[in-house]
């Protein structure tokens, strides 16, 4: 009889395919990371976008874009009267405007999930802490900015400037273009403020949180205060410290930006406090240095 030698690996040749196999996963594990992270800061932009649309649809119609809150008689935000041109008339018709967006008869309506509202980057784990009078708030992760903070004037962080503080919205009264002197181009209308009502610093959960704020929250609005290196209010960083009512997204280096021309931009977190306060006032004055 004759024997016959069995082919096979040896245990240094399965462990060198086993190495170069690890090192394969460990390179393509990144790009595939780096792949996603651009797909959702791409959605994320996109939503954005419709929200331009909307807001000038809105404009064409009425001549005016919507504050930030205002009494019909009850208490809603800039994004109802909006809903229509975002796809939205059904659920437009279920708000009763005669009732804060909290109302007995609005519930149902701010409970609603809708995608256009949300930063596909954000953590689902914020729903959680939405529960409000019975129902889960809709999320939302887009809001206007009000106005610079006086503290930031005060503590010599920044300059005062010739104009005023306000931002592209304010409350009660609706803008309309002419009261954008800076420039729609250089006038951001939204900006991401994500997590909420979870609260985060420096991308890190502090396991406190505040108001539940979902897209109907009637004061929806954030306040340029500046965070220091800490992620706490009032200091020079413009962004991606703490999301309580400040700019802040999942995003690697920064957030998507709507301005009032429509255009959407992504701007880096190392952006700096003054060239950020130039771009969220409507009629400050400031010159807008490069960002």
């Amino acid at each position: 009889m004759r024997c016959t030698r069995r082919q096979g690996f040896t245990l240094i040749e399965l462990l060198v395919v086993i190495a170069i196999i690890a090192v394969l996963v460990g390179l393509l594990v990144p790009a595939v990371q780096k792949v996603r992270a651009a797909a959702l800061r791409m959605s994320c932009s996109n939503h954005l976008k419709n929200w331009g649309l909307a807001f000038h649809n809105h404009l064409s119609a009425t001549d005016h874009f919507p504050a930030i809150w205002w009494l019909g008689p009850g208490m809603h935000n800039w994004s109802v009267p909006l809903l229509p041109y975002m796809e939205q008339e059904s659920l437009f018709k279920q708000i009763n405007l005669s009732q804060d967006w909290d109302g007995p008869a609005n519930l149902a309506a701010v409970s609603k999930r809708i995608q256009t509202f949300i930063c596909p980057a954000t953590p689902s784990s914020r729903d959680l802490t939405l529960a409000y009078k019975g129902v889960t708030l809709g999320p939302g992760d887009y809001i206007p900015m009000r106005d610079v903070d006086p503290n930031l004037f005060s503590t010599g962080i920044l300059q005062r400037t010739p104009g005023s503080p306000d931002g592209a919205l304010i409350e009660r009264i609706p803008t309309r273009i002419a009261d954008i002197s800076d420039g729609t181009s250089n006038t951001v209308l939204l900006g991401e403020d994500c997590g909420r009502s979870n609260q985060y610093k420096n991308g890190k959960l502090t396991g406190q949180t505040f108001e539940p704020v979902g897209w109907a929250y009637s004061s929806p609005s954030a306040n340029l205060d500046g965070q220091d290196a800490n992620g706490n209010i009032l200091g020079t960083r413009s962004m991606n410290g703490n999301n309580y009512f400040e700019y802040y997204s999942f995003h690697n280096g920064g957030c998507n930006f709507l301005n009032c021309d429509g255009s959407v931009r992504f701007l880096a977190e190392s952006l700096p406090i003054a060239t950020m306060a130039a771009l969220v006032t409507r009629a400050g004055g400031e010159v807008v240095q490069g960002n």
